[in-house]
C-alpha cells in the first residue's frame, strides 16, 4: 500500500470519525458560584442577604464538570446539561449553535427558573426564584477548563530540533 493510499484512508477515517462525532459535543467546564442571596421587599426598600453558596458549592469555589450539548437526535433542536460533581445543574433544550446558545429551565412557570448562555468559551447559570415578596438569585460562571499538556509533548519539538540540527551539522562536515 503506498503513501497516498495510507493518507486516503486516514482522511477518510477521520471525516466519518468527526460525521459519527457531531451529534454530541462534551466540554470540561470549570464551575464557579460568584453569587448568592436572598432578598426582600418589605416596602419600597430591597434589603439583601448574601448565602454562603448554591446549587450545593460555596461562593468562589471552582468545581470541575461537564457541559454536553446534543442535537436531541435530529429532531431539529438542541439540548444542554450542565454536571457539576456529579450533580446534574441545568438539562433543558436551547436555542442556537454547539458553540453559542441559551436556554431557560422554567420548573414552575414564572415563578423559579434557571437560564443557562454559552459564547463558545465561557458562560453564565443564573437562578432566580420569585416568591413575591422573597427572591432568591443565584449567578455562576462557566469557563473551559484547562488541558494539561502532557510532558512528552513539550518534549517532541526539542527532539525534533536535536535532529534538525545534527542533520545539519552532519551536512557541514561532509
Amino acid at each position: 500500500m503506498g503513501v497516498g493510499n495510507w493518507c486516503f484512508g486516514l482522511a477518510a477515517a477521520m471525516t466519518i470519525g468527526t460525521a459519527a462525532e457531531a451529534a454530541t459535543v462534551s466540554r470540561r467546564v470549570s464551575f464557579t458560584v460568584v453569587s448568592a442571596f436572598d432578598s426582600y421587599w418589605p416596602g419600597d426598600e430591597r434589603i439583601d442577604t448574601p448565602l454562603p453558596g448554591f446549587w450545593g458549592f460555596g461562593t468562589g469555589s471552582s468545581e470541575r464538570g461537564t457541559l454536553t450539548v446534543s442535537d436531541c437526535a435530529g429532531a431539529g433542536c438542541l439540548f444542554a446539561e450542565l454536571v457539576v460533581a456529579g450533580r446534574t445543574l441545568f438539562s433543558e433544550n436551547v436555542s442556537g449553535t454547539f458553540d453559542k446558545f441559551s436556554g431557560l429551565q422554567d420548573e414552575v412557570s414564572g415563578t423559579k427558573w434557571e437560564e443557562i448562555a454559552w459564547n463558545g468559551l465561557s458562560g453564565v447559570l443564573q437562578y432566580t426564584f420569585d416568591g413575591h415578596p422573597d427572591y432568591t438569585f443565584a449567578d455562576a460562571t462557566i469557563e473551559l477548563a484547562p488541558v494539561p499538556l502532557p510532558a512528552p509533548a513539550i518534549l517532541l519539538p526539542m527532539g525534533i530540533g536535536a535532529v534538525a540540527a545534527m542533520r545539519k551539522r552532519r551536512r557541514k562536515i561532509s
